[in-house]
């Protein structure tokens, strides 16, 4: 599972990171959680770093040291959303037939029909979002 299987410190980070909402050093968790060490940090920072789960926000002056300050490079929904797509595709998982499985004959049609224009919605700005990125279509 790579990037997707934190250990419970790596978790724990994450979670600081996503309640906090700016810019972190690892000298900053401490003052979130008194069990974590600033050396300890740093060492979960790196291995996070690798996973591709945060990035280098900024260089900042702090005690006359220069210290990395970093930002998680996903939101807490799309970590779980992407965690809950990757575990499926290792059983060849097809999205499209899940999602239209959720809609059966015992479902009112007119809420068939507001689900279906809102996911046509999502649908949509997810495109839109890919054509910005300058990602190819299938």
């Amino acid at each position: 599972m790579g990037k997707f299987k934190l250990t419970s410190r790596e978790r724990d980070l994450m979670e600081i990171f996503w309640k906090a909402d700016k810019a972190l050093a690892g000298s900053d968790f401490p003052n979130y959680d008194r069990t974590l060490k600033s050396n300890t940090a740093n060492i979960y920072l790196r291995k996070l770093l690798d996973k591709g789960l945060i990035k280098i926000s900024d260089y900042e002056m702090r005690k006359n040291i220069i210290t990395r300050t970093y930002v998680p490079s996903l939101s807490k929904q799309e970590y779980e959303t992407e965690k809950f797509f990757h575990s499926l595709n290792k059983y060849e998982f097809n999205t499209a037939l899940f999602i239209a499985s959720l809609f059966d004959e015992n479902i009112n049609e007119e809420n068939e029909l507001k689900e279906l224009l809102k996911l046509e919605k999502i649908i949509n700005e997810r495109k839109a979002k890919f054509a910005v990125e300058g990602t190819k279509s299938l």
